[in-house]
């Protein structure tokens, strides 16, 4: 099985969860996908992201690198997104979940 758990971090924070996995029968080989999307606030994304974490066998977990800059700094300050990412890295440590940040698309 595959497994990715995607995160959007912030005030709201958006959370995708994907697995495949290969089935094979008597008689023939099936693809098996769950996929699950939510956007929630910060305390209960994280609810959710221990749940995932339990449901899911060996995840990888990627979340949206957020950097600020001077010009952030201006725009809008996103504390959250910097504390979701914190308490996400340790959930992943913990648990010994690969944790990788991506710069969004």
């Amino acid at each position: 099985m595959t497994a990715i758990i995607g995160v959007d971090p912030g005030t709201t924070t958006g959370i995708f969860a994907a697995s495949v996995s290969i089935v094979d029968t008597l008689r023939d080989r099936k693809v098996r996908t769950d996929y699950r999307a939510y956007e929630l606030d910060a305390s209960k994304a994280f609810a959710v992201m221990r749940l995932q974490l339990d449901r899911l066998r060996d995840p990888t977990v990627v979340c949206e690198h957020y950097i600020i800059t001077q010009r952030t700094a201006r725009l809008t300050q996103q504390p959250a997104a910097l504390e979701v990412i914190g308490a996400l890295r340790q959930l992943c440590a913990d648990r010994g979940v690969h944790f990788v940040l991506q710069m969004k698309s």
